[in-house]
């Protein structure tokens, strides 16, 4: 009761509460814990239903919970604990990785983190990991859970508005309480008090209310002492304020108090008689759940609630506050590259998962003068306050460097990269908005470079942009002015380096552009959805030339065509191909069609499409295989015929001994599982040298022939006997 008015003495430890089964973990858990001077352990359960029935008499700041538990398990206890008495959660498992189907429903049913007891209880003691999750604790003490829907009820509290009333106007009589009011106090958790003045002191001379009871108090024992004797003397300052405003004639005054973890609003109002203040009724009121939802309001709306970071609300305000500081700041644009090939091959809810994995990665990058901002689906915005050059340069790479780390969902181990733009103020502009413009156009042609890449501004950045929107404009117009056309790159038998396929590349020369190379016109095509147009009109071109070899007596040999992540998710594709291999006349054992590792990701997607692929009778092949999140266990599931190795592991392999053992590997698993494998991007003889010697036999690069026109394909296919090498153009 000394401090039920007023403000806490120095803020006492943060209360946790060690829910596990093990008794020995509990130990472990509470043993961590208070190595934390700002950290105690108040209480300890061995189950869900426990904790919840600990949480009745008790209000932690945080609670660590296991996930697997009897009773009650862990996401059960989370669920019914979000609902009834919303608090910070951290939860611990030893059998789930963070990215694991169970964590992911822990963080989306609203827990504030995921630790795996594996990686913090290690023998030695690990200290980084120990520091990580101590520090991850008052991270999720101080964010506080947020949550995705509101109660309309709780921001309309009745209760609250009829004491607010009664006590700014509404008194009967200035002498009595009516009853109204004493079942206000009830309801509310509160309390009134009548003070007079004697002595410059203000004594209490009637006291009741649900709230002394809450808190252990009798009424009649402080009646006749001074309120300074009750309220510690720093916080009666601040009381004292507002009574003497009353006592010396003003109506009525409110103001808010907090005590530890409670928040009270205190409202007082003066007694007259014949005009003369002779009393004054004090009303306290506990207002903690009304406050939890100011909170969670205005965390909502300057938080994204997916993935719980700052929101685009925020950007202004950090780049106005980081202006004011420090007279300059940087803006870094940052997107993941791939991320909605990744989205659309393995869900839009594992897309979502994945995003608040990587957010919990990118919130380790916040600090006062830092905040990282979620401003789309897969971009983010970075503001550095005060940073020089080099600072920048040296956050941007380790920002990078822990993106690239792999995450494990559900079993699969993903491979994130990302591209980063960096525009500074006022180096670049002194205008807000081009400095967000900027950063944005330096993440694009990180992107267009191929990605996982820092880009700062440039001022010629302006006229690459130009370019862009120039290419969109008229690649829309490309299809039906036949500006397309199709090279093609022989496969070849190593053995006797005999063409034994071709690979289509689409080609574009504008009148207006001259020519456009792929890299950048392919993904402006799948960012305005003309990939589906190009990518059919591809595989028409495709096996229309091949069956007119076939019928012109050339060698009949299969051609390759890539299929878009699009164009792979599109419900009709099946139906195109069909109808373009009825259309042409081609046989569909000599079409191959090639899609990309990630677009697997979706299994059930994936099954289903290359299941209709393999009953229409063409080829199925995975290209750049290495590169994206697949196990050849898990490709053995699906029904396909080739691997084609990527060339970043083929190139220098005969000089690093890493890419030598990785293309080794790929290819004796390869074989045992009976599938083909094609090595990409062979441009020196010793490479080919050791493909021959791993076992791989079917080849693709320069060292054996480049992408040629469709005529001089022909030529090449005329030749009957064995060919020493290809023409080189």
């Amino acid at each position: 009761m000394r401090k039920l008015l007023g403000l806490a003495d120095p803020p006492a430890p943060y209360g946790v509460l060690v829910v596990d089964d093990s008794a020995v973990m509990r130990q472990m858990i509470s043993r961590l814990i208070e190595k934390d001077p700002k950290l105690w352990v108040m209480g300890t359960a061995s189950n869900g239903q426990e904790a919840l029935e600990k949480l009745k008499v008790m209000r932690p700041d945080l609670v660590t919970m296991d996930i697997e538990m009897p009773v009650l398990d862990g996401l059960s206890a989370l669920s019914q604990l979000m609902v009834e008495n919303p608090m910070p959660v951290i939860m611990l498992s030893s059998y789930t990785d963070e990215g694991a189907s169970p964590a992911i429903a822990a963080l989306t049913n609203g827990a504030a983190d995921f630790f795996h007891k594996d990686s913090l209880f290690q023998f030695p003691a690990n200290a980084q990991m120990e520091e990580e999750f101590l520090l991850r604790c008052h991270a999720a003490i101080e964010s506080k859970p947020f949550w995705k829907t509101l109660d309309q009820e709780d921001l309309a509290n009745h209760e609250m508005k009829v004491l607010l009333e009664f006590m700014t106007g509404c008194l009967a009589s200035e002498h009595t309480i009516h009853e109204e009011l004493n079942q206000t106090l009830q309801q509310l958790n509160g309390f009134y008090c009548s003070l007079i003045k004697q002595a410059n002191e203000f004594i209490v001379t009637e006291c009741k209310g649900e709230l002394l009871t809450r808190f252990g108090q009798l009424s009649q024992s402080l009646i006749g002492h001074s309120l300074e004797h009750i309220v510690p003397a720093e916080v009666m300052a601040q009381h004292s304020e507002y009574l003497t405003r009353v006592w010396n004639g003003e109506d009525c005054v409110s103001y808010d108090t907090e005590w530890r973890k409670y928040h009270f609003t205190t409202v007082a109002r003066p007694v007259r008689v014949n005009g003369i203040v002779k009393e004054i009724i004090v009303v306290t009121f506990e207002v903690t759940d009304r406050k939890r939802m100011e909170e969670k309001i205005k965390f909502l709306l300057n938080h994204d609630q997916l993935t719980g970071l700052p929101n685009q609300n925020q950007l202004l305000t950090e780049m106005d506050r980081a202006k004011t500081k420090y007279g300059r700041f940087a803006v870094l644009f940052f997107k993941f590259d791939h991320f909605k090939q990744i989205n659309d091959s393995m869900g839009h809810e594992k897309g979502d998962s994945l995003l608040q994995l990587m957010a919990r990665r990118l919130k380790r990058f916040t600090s006062e003068d830092t905040t990282i901002i979620r401003a789309g689906s897969d971009e983010f915005i970075c503001v550095m306050g005060g940073a020089t050059f080099d600072t920048i340069e040296r956050y941007a790479e380790r920002l990078l460097d822990a993106i690239r780390q792999p995450i494990i969902l559900d079993g699969l181990e993903i491979h994130m990269t990302s591209s980063l733009g960096i525009s500074q103020y006022p180096d670049n502009h002194t205008n807000i908005e081009h400095i967000i413009r900027y950063a944005h156009m330096a993440m694009n042609i990180a992107q267009t470079e191929g990605g996982n890449l820092i880009q700062f501004y440039e001022a010629r950045f302006q006229e690459e942009i130009h370019r862009k929107m120039e290419i969109e404009r008229r690649l829309r117009k490309a299809i039906d002015r036949e500006e397309f056309y199709l090279n093609y790159q022989p496969v070849f038998n190593g053995i006797d380096r005999t063409i034994k396929g071709l690979e289509c590349l689409i080609r574009w020369q504008s009148p207006e552009l001259g020519r456009v190379s792929p890299a950048d016109f392919i993904p402006i095509a799948e960012e305005t959805g003309l990939i589906h147009a190009i990518g059919e009109w591809v595989m028409l071109e495709a096996c229309r030339t091949n069956k007119r070899w076939q019928d012109e007596g050339l060698m009949k040999i299969p051609v390759a065509v890539n299929l878009s992540t699009q164009q792979f998710n599109d419900g009709k594709i099946i139906e195109r191909i069909e109808n373009i291999l009825q259309e042409t006349g081609l046989d569909p054992k000599y079409l191959v069609v090639e899609i990309t590792e990630s677009m697997t990701m979706n299994k059930h997607h994936a099954l289903m499409m290359l299941k209709n692929l393999k009953r229409i009778g063409v080829s199925i092949a995975i290209d750049d295989f290495g590169t994206g999140y697949s196990s050849l266990s898990y490709l053995s599931e699906l029904p396909i015929d080739k691997l084609k190795v990527d060339q970043s592991f083929v190139k220098k392999m005969d000089t690093h001994g890493v890419n030598a053992s990785i293309v080794h590997t790929i290819i004796t698993m390869a074989e045992n599982l009976k599938l083909e494998v094609i090595a990409e991007g062979v441009e020196t003889e010793a490479e080919f040298g050791l493909l021959l010697r791993y076992g791989c036999n079917t080849m693709q690069g320069y060292l054996l022939g480049r992408p040629m026109e469709a005529a001089q394909i022909a030529e090449e296919l005329k030749l009957s006997k064995p060919i020493k090498k290809m023409r080189i153009q």
